[in-house]
């Protein structure tokens, strides 16, 4: 929450900004901006979620129809270039290839000039820490031309099907996500990187992450790598 919260520019919690969270689950964010006086609205596709987010706004005092159960077609209604702030964390890299594409170009349309999106991924850059089928993927993906190598990579990791982890259809690769961005007319200006693994998943007992906000400077290269989350911060040129 605390990385996640170090993302959102300050500009996006001055009072009148229009902030649509795509993903909102259960609105855990909406507290953030409506007590800044700002106004907010989400969807997500899990009814049972909605409904949770639903009654903390009841709680809160507010409308509960600020946020509601719909896809990514939802955002084809929101006006042009509308939105201060569109977010989307913990959502993306679930999406189809069709979906993400939709995503994207809608951004471009609904965010102003000057406008934030501010979102987090799946870390494509993990899975050369992980040392399982996804280590394995990267390496046949991007490094290895031929079958054969490919098949004989493989067998350099000798436990790669063990604990191979959730699938995701996005993965970003942090290095190269600011070009992706480009294609839509938003500028990358920061990133940050959470759930830190101090080992290999397949060696990780304790499955508390350490912040990463206090790294040491000089360490922070390791985060790329021993993180399996990005978020990134961009603004609509």
């Amino acid at each position: 929450m605390d990385v996640i919260r170090s993302l959102i520019p300050a500009e996006l919690f001055k009072p009148q900004s229009q902030i649509f969270d795509f993903g909102c689950g259960d609105a855990v964010f909406f507290p953030w901006f409506l007590e800044m006086g700002c106004h907010i609205e989400g969807i997500d596709i899990s009814p049972e979620m909605v409904e949770i987010g639903q009654q903390r706004l009841t709680n809160l005092g507010v409308d509960s129809c600020l946020i509601q159960v719909s896809d990514v077609n939802y955002l084809k209604k929101i006006p042009s270039a509308s939105l201060d702030g569109l977010l989307s964390f913990n959502v993306l890299a679930y999406l189809t290839n069709e979906e993400e594409l939709t995503f994207y170009q809608e951004a471009s349309r609904i965010v102003r000039s000057g406008g934030y999106l501010v979102v987090t991924h799946s870390n494509s850059l993990f899975d050369l820490f992980s040392l399982n089928q996804h280590t394995i993927d990267f390496f046949e993906n991007n490094f290895i031309p031929d079958r054969y190598h490919r098949s004989e990579f493989s067998k350099l990791i000798s436990d790669s099907a063990l604990s191979k982890g959730a699938y995701y259809n996005i993965r970003e690769n942090p290095l190269s996500y600011r070009y992706k961005l480009n294609g839509f007319k938003f500028k990358e200006i920061k990133q940050e990187f959470i759930n830190l693994h101090v080992l290999p998943p397949c060696l990780l007992q304790n499955k508390n992450y350490p912040s990463t906000l206090n790294f040491a400077e000089e360490q922070r290269w390791k985060l790329m790598f021993m993180c399996s989350v990005f978020g990134s911060c961009s603004i609509r040129l």
